[in-house]
C-alpha cells in the first residue's frame, strides 16, 4: 500500500550511525501516524555489515524497505536510489549520520497533508556536536513563520536566493522532502548533475522552475551531525567541491541570468572574506581555480588576498575579518567557530 511519507536513507559504511537516525524516527511512530510512513535504506554496496539494522527494524512495527547495490554508485547516484526504492506520495531524505528533531515527523505529515499543491518543502535543523547532541537551532532564513516561495515568479526566487547566506541552506540533504511524482519526472533530465555530490538540489530546483512551489517551514525537523562530513579531506578541496557543484547546478536555470547570479551569490556569501583568507593561508588557488573563482563572480578585490606572500600579514587579514564578523553577526560567529572545532 503506498504511505503518504517515506524516509529516504542513502548509506553507506555507517551502521552504527545509521541506527542512531532509525532510533530517532522510531521513538516517533504511533497508532496515529506509523500507518502513513516507511522507511527506506539504500545501502551502496557497504563494506562493513548491516545485519544489526535489519535485526533492529525487524522489532519494529512499521513498514521498512532495504535495498542493498551490487556495487558502490558514487554519493549522488545513492542519493536518487534512495527516493527510487520508496512507494510514497512524499519523500524525506536524511543523511545516514543525521537525525529526526522530536515531534518532526507529525510535523511534516502535516505539511504535506495540508498542502497538496506543494512540490517541496524545505524545514530548519538543530545543530549537534558528534554524538548528536543538540547545540543550537540554525534557521536558513531570518524568517520566524512559514512561508511559499513560487517559482513560476522570478522576482520572488531572486528574492529568495538573495536570503540564504550558505550552500547548506540549498544542499542540506536532511531538510528537503519532495513529492515523488514530480521528483521522478526529473529523474533523466538530472543524471548530468550525477557527480556533484549537490544532484538533489539540481532534482528539486528542476522540479521548481518555471512552475513549482516551495514551502519553507519554520520548525527544524533535522539534527545535524556536526564534525562528520564525508566529503572534507581539507579546506581547499571542499570549498572547490561546492564550487564545482554549485557552479554545475546553475545550469538548470542557464536561460534566466539573474537567477543564476543570485544562486552564485549564495556561494560568494558563504564563501566570504574569513574562508578566502584561511585558504590564502593553507593552501592557494591554482590558476584554474581562480577562473572557477571569477566565473562564481568573484572580483579583483575579493581576489587579491592570494596576492600575499607573507603568511603573517594573511593571519593578521583573517584575525581583523574573524573580529568584524563577531560583532557584525554574533550568531554566524558563534556557529561557525562551533563548526570548525567539530572538524578539528
Amino acid at each position: 500500500m503506498r504511505k503518504t511519507l517515506a524516509i529516504c536513507i542513502p548509506s553507506y559504511n555507517r551502521p552504527q550511525y545509521l541506527l542512531e537516525l532509525l532510533k530517532t524516527v522510531n521513538g516517533q511512530l504511533n497508532g496515529a501516524n506509523k500507518n502513513d510512513v516507511q522507511i527506506c535504506v539504500s545501502d551502496n554496496a557497504s563494506e562493513e555489515s548491516y545485519e544489526c539494522v535489519i535485526e533492529y527494524m525487524k522489532s519494529v512495527d512499521v513498514e521498512f524497505i532495504y535495498s542493498r547495490a551490487d556495487k558502490n554508485c558514487g554519493a549522488d547516484a545513492n542519493f536518487l536510489r534512495a527516493v527510487e526504492i520508496a512507494n510514497a506520495d512524499y519523500c524525506w531524505l536524511a543523511g545516514d549520520d543525521d537525525g529526526i528533531a522530536e515531534g518532526a515527523i507529525d510535523v511534516v505529515l502535516s505539511y504535506v497533508k495540508a498542502n497538496p499543491d506543494i512540490s517541496v518543502f524545505w524545514g530548519n535543523r538543530i545543530i549537534c556536536n558528534k554524538n548528536l547532541k543538540p547545540f543550537m537551532k540554525d534557521r536558513w532564513t531570518k524568517e520566524n513563520r512559514s512561508f511559499i516561495v513560487d517559482f513560476s515568479n522570478e522576482d520572488q526566487v531572486v528574492q529568495y536566493f538573495g536570503k540564504l547566506n550558505s550552500t547548506t541552506s540549498l544542499g542540506y540533504l536532511t531538510s528537503l522532502v519532495v513529492k515523488k511524482e514530480e521528483w521522478d519526472a526529473q529523474r533523466a533530465y538530472c543524471e548530468k548533475y550525477i557527480g556533484t555530490i549537490y544532484v538533489q538540489v539540481a532534482q528539486y530546483l528542476s522540479m521548481l522552475k518555471g512552475k513549482g512551489k516551495m514551502m519553507c517551514i519554520r520548525e527544524c525537523i533535522a539534527l545535524s551531525r556536526f564534525g562528520n562530513d564525508g566529503f572534507y579531506e581539507n579546506l581547499k578541496q571542499r570549498i572547490f567541491m561546492d564550487y564545482k557543484g554549485f557552479l554545475a547546478i546553475t545550469g538548470v536555470f542557464e536561460d534566466n541570468p539573474k537567477i543564476v547570479e543570485a544562486l552564485k551569490g549564495i556561494v560568494r556569501r558563504h564563501y566570504n572574506g574569513i574562508f578566502l583568507a584561511a585558504m590564502a593561508y593553507l593552501n592557494k588557488p591554482d590558476e584554474e581555480e581562480k577562473q572557477t573563482m571569477y566565473t562564481l563572480g568573484y572580483t579583483e578585490k575579493d581576489m587579491k588576498i592570494f596576492g600575499y606572500k607573507s603568511k603573517a600579514a594573511i593571519l593578521f587579514k583573517l584575525g581583523a575579518r574573524i573580529i568584524k564578523s563577531m560583532f557584525c553577526n554574533f550568531s554566524w560567529f558563534v556557529k561557525t567557530c562551533f563548526i570548525t572545532l567539530q572538524k578539528v
